[in-house]
């Protein structure tokens, strides 16, 4: 089973399809399902609670199934730095700039997918110039997810998640590296502290 961080998962379908050769595998797409917080089980374990799937993220699970619920998930995938993209942010990002190596979803040095050896040479000769951050907004920010951030008409990143459940907003961005040194921006919306990055 996979479970799309963003996108429609049906033109994903008919992308992985075509990747089939001489194998009786038959990819499908189930009805529209939720995303909630379920009780704390083991990082990376799997369970069916009556029809629903819980994926083990260790303080708590992520519930997908058909019953809607409170989006405090949301938060804490912030603060972990488990990215969900927004469409403008489809296609774009390359998987450093999600921090993807440290979660263990990509290899740069093993392993073969399309644009994988373009990718190990940027990754090692240090070619990648925009890294995940977490970040707190100023009360009253007017932050949309796939907002492009930018400072003085220049454009140095993106808005990926948001979380209104804090006083002060939480929001996973991907930034410029030119702007990793800095603790707080003002962009043309806002103003961002940047409270953490993700090591590769």
């Amino acid at each position: 089973m996979l479970v799309p961080r963003g996108g429609d998962a049906r033109t994903l379908a008919q992308d992985l399809a075509r990747f089939v050769f001489r194998s009786k595998v038959k990819i499908d797409v189930s009805d529209e399902l939720h995303v909630s917080d379920g009780e704390a089980y083991d990082d990376g374990s799997v369970r069916d609670d009556d029809g629903a799937l819980l994926l083990g993220e260790g303080d708590a699970s992520l519930r997908i199934g058909t019953n809607t619920g409170d989006d405090t998930w949301v938060a804490r995938h912030i603060d972990k730095g488990f990215a969900w993209l927004p469409d403008a942010a489809l296609g774009v990002l390359l998987p450093p700039a999600l921090s993807m190596e440290r979660l263990g979803a990509v290899a740069f040095d093993k392993g073969c997918f399309p644009g994988q050896e373009i990718a190990a040479r940027l990754h090692f000769l240090g070619g990648h110039k925009r890294h995940l951050r977490a970040a707190r907004a100023d009360v009253g920010a007017a932050l949309e997810e796939g907002q492009a951030l930018r400072i003085g008409g220049k454009e140095v990143g993106i808005v990926l998640m948001r979380a209104n459940i804090r006083i002060s907003p939480t929001t996973l961005v991907v930034l410029d590296d030119t702007m990793s040194q800095v603790e707080t921006l003002d962009i043309d919306d806002a103003r961002l502290h940047l409270v953490s990055t993700f090591a590769e």
